[in-house]
């Protein structure tokens, strides 16, 4: 996803975080959230009232659709973020 994103002139981080720290990038971020419970990639869109906003091609796998609260996040973690931090 990296290589990706670097494809199109993109820098990408890719980070281990826990839920405070995933709302926070999410807020000010795009990019791929991937929680190893669920083996599974997703698009991060955003945050909205505390939940992490996200674009799931699965949409209703593993109950999850649109949005990961913070139990669902601590359920199927560890989460991996691969982020877009800025152009190269």
């Amino acid at each position: 996803m990296i290589d990706c994103f670097a494809q199109y002139g993109l820098s990408a981080i890719e980070k281990w975080v826990g839920f405070d720290e995933a709302y926070s990038i999410c807020a000010e971020h795009t990019g791929g959230i991937s929680p190893s419970g669920m083996y599974h990639w997703m698009a991060i869109r955003g945050v909205s009232d505390g939940v992490l906003w996200v674009a799931n091609s699965a949409r209703g796998y593993d109950g999850v659709y649109d949005t990961i609260s913070r139990d669902q996040f601590n359920y199927y973690g560890p989460v991996k973020l691969i982020y877009v931090a800025g152009y190269l």
